[in-house]
This record gives structure tokens, C-alpha cells and sequence, in this order.
């Protein structure tokens, strides 16, 4: 008797919340024994941040503390969150997702705060221009000997941790381009939420459509729509869905993030009407919370799209395990100074791909019903991301060519990432992965569409 044909979509999908197998839920010991386990890993990641305050800036053992915990922070993390994924894996693709994003983001971070040169200054916000705003320019040499002098009691090193740890980019913006502040009132967050909210939805829809087609191609997504057939309606078709995925998953991750703002917005009001405590209201100052994006759809290349209009999150972390290296190795050879900063580019966009190629792995092992394999499936987040390099290299050179009229700058950009996202989109949201964990249009309802991002 043949096997019965698999669902096109994961049944399940609620049990995500209660995964079937994992050792964080089996037995009261296993349970303890995680969590004591969890909470030694995280107080070391903890210690190694907590070393970068400017008080430790002239502490040789802080700086050798930091190193030391860089490979056991590492390989810490990523055993623990792998040993800890839910069972069966093709049934809890998404919650397997956030464990191994997890497990990834804080291997990065333990390599981030064990080489970085230290120690972290507190950046103050300024009003630049009629809106508060981190200054790009470094602090003056009297306002970093403040900050290593100053008096600080244990509980307010925790406080700098806790803050450092959690801050979308560096306490006070202290590294990266220089950054506004989120000066928008409560009705301007919600009105961003529910604006890329509607064009979520329209792009899941659109998706959800092209991978319950009769053969799931992207091409029978247009036919769908009523274009007619011409030559070259497969790549337009493929175009498309690959624009539609980039759009799909810039808008889902920048309403997590304004969802999250919403509540902080809130929260801060509420406790600075009940006097809470100052350092509890400046954890949650709206203003530390700004937008994920600025309009990534508007840069006019790619250099631009990367550098600021996309979210600058792993910026720091991609540039010390990527960029650095790679800069150092070409100053050991004696390269140029436009070579040098050519293979940083390089290093940078590496330590990216690889960032990204490594959810896929963990998330899609040999038991789900479409594998990733190393050295046997194509990387595709990995081809993506190294041939980023190249569009930015050879941009200065297209650009020009292309008239204002037909889109200048931002119809490269469009162009080159619709054009190199085809494997990207297909590891992600191909047969079997992310995309299954959606019901088809007859069983979805409106608590689907109603989740936050």
C-alpha cells in the first residue's frame, strides 16, 4: 500500500507553542539540570559584557577574562540550543527558528565581546538638526576619562549590562552610523504598524497563492493573476515572487519591532505616571527604541541599502568576526589601502552569509522531509550574501548608465536583489520550509493574520 501524499502545509501548527519533545519538557530533573545549565552560560556571556564597562578600560586581566570565556561562550552556546531543539523538527520549523537564531546570536556576541578592543562609552543624545540624534563623531578624550572615573556600585554595572545586552545597537548608539533617536508620538507607531501591516498581509497572501498552485511555480502565480503568456513570463514570475519575499520579510520583521515599540511606548508611560524608579523608565525610553528600517526601498544602492536603510542589528558583530580578521590578514600582506578595505567588504558580507546559512542547517536537519545538507544543498542565503560584494563593487560603474527617469540608483538595487534571491527565497520559504506552516486560503482565519508580525 502506497504511503499517504504528505499535507502541502504543516497541520500542527499550534503545537508550536507545546513542542512534542524537547528536554527543556521532559521530566522535572532534565528540566532543573537545562535550566541550571542555561543560567551558568548566561552568567558567563554576562560577565564577558559586563568586563567592556569603561571602569575595566585599564584592566589587562578584564581584557584576558574577556578572551578566555570567547570559545567557551561559543561553543557553549551553540551545544546548548542545538541539544535543546523540538521534536519532531519538521513539525516546530518556527520555534527551532528563534532557539537556533538565539543560539547563533549570542555564539556572535560571546566572539563580539571577547575581541572587541573595549571598553563601550556611553554615547549622549544631542539635538542635531531639530531632532535627537546619536553623534557619529567619537567622544572627546575628557568625556571618556569621566566615564572610566566615575563611581560605579555593583548594581549600576549590572544596570549598564542589562543594558548594553539588550539595546538595539550599543548602549546609547556608541557605534555605527550616526542614528535619530525615535522621536515618534504613539499614533505614528501605530499608524507605521498598521501600514506595513496591510502590506504584509498582501505579500503572505501573494505567496501563500504561488505555493498552492498546481505545481507551486511561481510562474502559474501570474497566470493566476490574469497576465497573459509571452516570452519570459517564467523569469518575470520568478522576479516577482523573489520581490514579493524580500518585501514579505523586511515588513514582517519590522512589525515585530514597532509591535515592541508600541508596548515600550506605553509601558514608559505608565511608569512615569507612577514614579517608578529612574533607571526601570530609562530602560524603557522609547527614545532607545528607534525604527528597524528607514526606507530601504528608497536607497538609491546598494552600499546605501546596507549600510542604512536596511537594520544595522549585527552590523558590529559581522565586522569583528568578518571584517576585522579580514582586514588584518590583508595588512599582513601589504595591500593597498582599496584592496584592504575591498576584502573587509568581503570579510563583513562572509561573516553575514555564514550567519544566515547556519539557521537553515540547524532548522531543516536530515529528519524534515526537505533536508539541508551541507556541501550537498546549495547555500542559497550564502550565495546571496556573497555576491553582495560584487553588485557594491561594480555599482559606481552601472548606476551612472541608468536615467533618473527609468529609476536611477533604485531601479539597480531592485534589480540586482530580485535577480540573486532566487536560492534564498527557495531555502527559506521552498517545499517543506517556512512557508508550510501556513494554512492555505479555505483554513486560514483571521487570528492568522491578526499575530504581530
Amino acid at each position: 500500500m502506497e504511503p499517504l501524499e504528505k499535507p502541502k502545509y504543516i497541520t500542527n501548527k499550534w503545537s508550536l507553542a507545546q513542542p512534542k519533545s524537547s528536554i527543556f519538557f521532559e521530566g522535572n530533573f532534565i528540566f532543573k539540570n537545562q535550566i541550571f545549565r542555561l543560567l551558568c552560560l548566561q552568567s558567563t556571556l554576562f560577565l564577558q559584557c559586563l568586563l567592556l564597562h569603561p571602569t575595566f578600560s585599564k584592566s589587562s586581566k578584564a581584557i584576558l577574562i574577556r578572551r578566555g570565556l570567547a570559545p567557551i561562550n561559543f561553543l557553549g552556546s551553540i551545544k546548548f540550543f542545538l541539544e535543546n531543539l523540538a521534536k519532531p523538527l519538521e513539525d516546530n520549523c518556527l520555534i527551532n527558528f528563534e532557539i537556533a537564531f538565539l543560539s547563533e546570536y549570542f555564539a556572535a556576541k560571546s566572539i563580539e565581546w571577547g575581541f572587541f578592543k573595549g571598553p563601550i562609552y556611553s554615547t549622549p543624545l544631542r539635538f542635531i538638526k531639530g531632532t535627537q540624534r546619536w553623534n557619529k563623531e567619537d567622544l572627546s578624550e575628557d568625556e571618556k576619562k569621566r566615564q572610566e572615573g566615575e563611581s560605579c556600585s555593583k548594581l549600576r554595572l549590572v544596570g549598564w549590562t542589562v543594558y548594553q545586552i539588550f539595546s538595539f545597537r550599543g548602549l546609547g548608539f556608541s557605534w555605527g552610523m550616526a542614528h535619530e533617536a525615535n522621536n515618534s508620538s504613539l499614533l505614528e507607531i501605530i499608524f507605521r504598524y498598521f501600514r506595513v501591516k496591510i502590506v504584509t498581509i498582501i505579500t503572505t497572501c501573494l505567496i501563500i497563492a504561488s505555493r498552492d498552485s498546481i505545481d507551486g511555480k511561481a510562474i502559474n502565480l501570474l497566470r493566476d493573476l490574469g497576465v497573459p503568456e509571452f516570452y519570459g513570463l517564467n523569469l518575470m514570475a520568478e522576479l516577482f515572487l523573489n520581490i514579493l519575499f524580500g518585501i514579505c520579510l523586511c515588513c514582517k520583521l519590522d512589525n515585530g519591532f514597532t509591535f515592541c515599540n508600541i508596548i515600550v511606548k506605553v509601558a514608559y508611560k505608565f511608569l512615569t505616571c507612577t514614579h517608578a524608579p529612574k533607571s526601570m523608565c530609562d530602560f524603557l525610553n522609547p527614545l532607545y527604541y528607534p525604527h528597524f528600517f528607514y526606507s530601504p526601498h528608497t536607497t538609491n544602492s546598494l552600499a546605501d541599502f546596507w549600510g542604512k536603510g536596511w537594520h544595522q542589528l549585527f552590523r558590529r558583530i559581522f565586522l569583528i568576526c568578518g571584517g576585522k580578521p579580514a582586514i588584518y590578514l590583508a595588512n599582513l600582506f601589504g595591500a593597498s589601502e582599496r584592496i584592504t578595505k575591498s576584502i573587509g567588504i568581503m570579510g563583513v558580507f562572509l561573516a553575514s552569509a555564514t550567519f544566515h546559512e547556519y539557521l537553515p542547517w540547524a532548522v531543516f536537519q536530515g529528519s524534515t522531509p526537505n533536508p539541508y545538507i551541507p556541501f550537498r544543498t546549495f547555500p542559497g542565503s550564502g550565495f546571496f550574501f556573497m555576491v553582495q560584494p560584487i553588485g557594491i563593487f561594480i555599482e559606481p560603474y552601472i548606476i551612472p548608465w541608468i536615467p533618473q527617469w527609468a529609476g536611477g540608483g533604485k531601479l539597480w538595487v531592485w534589480s540586482f536583489l530580485a535577480i540573486v534571491a532566487t536560492p534564498f527565497r527557495q531555502q527559506y520559504i521552498g517545499p517543506y520550509r517556512f512557508a508550510n506552516t501556513i494554512p492555505p486560503f479555505s483554513k486560514l482565519s483571521w487570528k492568522d493574520f491578526a499575530m504581530p508580525t
